[in-house]
């Protein structure tokens, strides 16, 4: 047996009391009606009159009794029988209705988790492109240009078949996989490139591989040539293993921090300078592509 609510419990249990009820006054009606009555109803005299025939009884007697009762009351008789009978029907049909709406309305409250039956959200479709900051947008004033273009994302190189590097005599089918990393570098900088006016004027005027692939990522989009160029940039970070068919792979997997500084060596955000205390070793000068952070000054707040 399957479990049931209490309140669907009530519910099935006053509705079967109903059709007992109903199933007790079929009956009745049936005894009430266990006589036969003929009723001639003849047009010239207003009165109606009915032959009741009882069934004869054990002593074999018959008895025929004549009755003649007024039309009008016999039709008040009936009227106020019909107008019950359907009050009856109407009360048993107006209950039931209520009670099935107060059914499929009513929701149990388990632990106050009960929830309004509401249309379920439209789910929104994820673009496959990113836009760009609208607050950092409207500060810096970007051109129109560069407001309404749409930033394409790069594709894993594990999505992306063998490439075909070198000329035609001597072309090779290369593959760089796990490219996680450098892909996170590249549409973050991308992005600050549409964010920032002035850092993308820099980003066109610095001679850096990196800064070069994103800068064509933003005007030109993800194709084949974007591809290219970024294996030939990777391959020189990467571990090379030749696989069956001559097909040389590439495996870019690593750290974030150590490929950034690897690949933005010649644009440093610091410049760090060493000088003796004597003078006599001269001054030396340190590029540093990241700036350093102090994890302790970050979670204490204080210098």
């Amino acid at each position: 047996m399957s479990r049931m609510r209490v309140d669907k419990l009530l519910v099935t249990h006053i509705k079967s009391i109903r059709g007992d009820l109903k199933i007790a006054v079929s009956h009745y009606n049936k005894d009430s009606q266990s006589n036969q009555i003929n009723i001639n109803v003849d047009e010239s005299i207003t009165s109606t009159e009915i032959h009741i025939e009882e069934k004869p009884s054990n002593t074999d007697k018959t008895v025929h009794e004549d009755i003649i009762i007024d039309e009008k009351s016999l039709s008040d008789v009936s009227d106020e029988n019909q107008a019950n009978s359907q009050d009856f029907l109407d009360d048993n049909n107006s209950s039931s209705d209520s009670a099935t709406n107060n059914e499929e309305i009513e929701i149990e409250n388990w632990k106050n988790k009960a929830y309004l039956p509401s249309k379920p959200p439209k789910k929104i479709k994820r673009s496959k492109y990113l836009n760009s900051h609208p607050e950092i947008k409207i500060k810096q004033k970007i051109k129109q240009k560069i407001v309404k273009h749409r930033l394409d994302i790069v594709k894993n190189g594990n999505l992306v078949g063998p490439l075909s590097i070198g000329s035609n005599k001597n072309k090779k089918k290369c593959k760089v996989i796990n490219t996680c990393a450098f892909d996170s570098i590249l549409q973050a900088v991308a992005t600050a490139y549409l964010d920032s006016q002035n850092y993308a004027e820099l980003i066109d005027t610095i001679n850096c591989s990196i800064l070069n692939i994103a800068s064509r990522l933003v005007h030109n989009g993800t194709n084949n040539q974007l591809y290219i160029e970024r294996f030939e940039l990777l391959k020189q970070y990467t571990k090379k293993n030749i696989l069956v068919g001559n097909l040389i792979e590439y495996d870019a997997r690593g750290n974030v921090a150590i490929l950034a500084e690897r690949l933005f060596i010649k644009t440093p955000s610091i410049h760090q300078l060493y000088t003796c205390d004597n003078f006599k070793c001269g001054q030396t000068i340190k590029n540093i592509s990241l700036f350093p952070i102090d994890q302790g000054i970050l979670m204490t707040g204080k210098k």
